[in-house]
């Protein structure tokens, strides 16, 4: 707000002063009111004027830089403001003020009914899938001995299977530490379990496992971190099926500090322009082509999921070679260490 602008836009003002001061002095000076008192009443009314309209400026000006500083702060968040600034002390500052909370009470009605449709439509999904495993887990069940059947269908059962766990999981992804229950858990246990969910794919697509027998203790959440390996085993299995000898290797490495599960394949790779991108939400890049059914979600939830349980991840590729997936654990001595130290304090 410059002093010059504001001048300007009350000129108008300033010259219907001077003009009505200027007839008052007049009509006093046709009554001969004396000379010196004259000035005085001259310089009385200027000084007033002068200082009121000083203080005015610099209340105005104090109150529209903080609103405009907040608002370029907060950016996406600008209804916020209210909240933020202090009450004005000038009449229209009052009236933006009064705006302003009642467009921030319409905002903040809108928000709460937008989060309770939100939290519903949630929930409608988390039960819809439930009761959708229910008749397919039944299906499964009863075609696993149906040794006739092709291995096809089974094998399209799964796949279904693993598509509504993909749905739930990503309905849950927010709030995901609700449902954690963070305990010591053999990294063999997990391997062997998504080894045998996938083991029908596997010798469909005639594709060579290798996993370690391996003893190694991690900390985190069984359920999501089995999970979170079986959508990287998912996406390794899809890029290794257009190839001949494909190959998924699982293999442990113990650091000094850490625990590091690698997942390598043998596939096509990514390419180095996409290999920034593959955890954005919805980015399926160039392999996308190559395979139409990818929905850029896989490692977009593994790498949100991944992060909220505390963990590390990286991923190295190159093309027509291979790709390797590396989850990173702290070893349970570091949780120790940390529990160790809250109880201390």
């Amino acid at each position: 707000m410059k002093l010059s602008e504001y001048i300007k836009s009350r000129l108008w003002q300033y010259i219907l002063k001077i003009s009505v001061s200027l007839l008052c002095l007049a009509l006093l000076w046709v009554f001969q009111m004396p000379p010196m008192l004259l000035v005085m009443i001259v310089i009385m009314m200027g000084t007033t004027s002068f200082v009121v309209e000083l203080v005015e400026f610099h209340q105005k000006k104090s109150y529209y830089q903080e609103l405009f500083q907040q608002l370029n702060q907060l950016e996406e968040q600008a209804l916020l403001v209210h909240s933020i600034l202090p009450q004005p002390k000038f009449y229209e500052g009052q009236l933006v003020d009064e705006e302003l909370r009642l467009v921030y009470q319409g905002f903040m009605t809108q928000l709460r009914a937008s989060q309770k449709q939100t939290e519903d439509f949630k929930e409608f999904i988390e039960l819809w899938i439930h009761e959708a495993k229910i008749p397919l887990a039944t299906l499964q069940l009863s075609l696993y001995n149906q040794h006739h059947l092709p291995a096809e269908i089974k094998q399209a059962l799964q796949q279904l299977e693993d598509y509504l766990e993909q749905v739930l999981y990503f309905t849950r992804a927010e709030n995901a530490q609700k449902d954690y229950l963070i305990r010591q858990v053999p990294l063999q246990q997990i391997i062997r379990q998504v080894a045998i969910r996938n083991q029908a794919r596997l010798l469909n697509g005639n594709i060579q496992f290798i996993a370690p027998s391996t003893d190694v203790i991690v900390t985190t959440d069984q359920k999501w971190l089995g999970y979170i390996l079986n959508q990287i085993m998912d996406n390794a299995i899809k890029y290794v099926q257009m190839i001949e000898n494909a190959m998924i290797e699982i293999a442990v490495e113990e650091q000094e500090k850490e625990i590091l599960l690698h997942i390598r394949d043998n596939g096509c790779g990514i390419s180095a322009s996409d290999l920034p991108r593959v955890f954005d939400k919805s980015f399926t890049g160039e392999n996308g082509r190559l395979y139409p059914k990818a929905t850029g979600l896989g490692l977009y939830l593994v790498k949100q999921l991944i992060s909220k349980l505390g963990h590390g991840i990286t991923i190295t590729s190159k093309v027509q070679v291979g790709t390797t997936v590396t989850l990173i654990f702290a070893k349970p001595s570091f949780y120790e260490v940390v529990q160790t130290s809250e109880n201390k304090e």
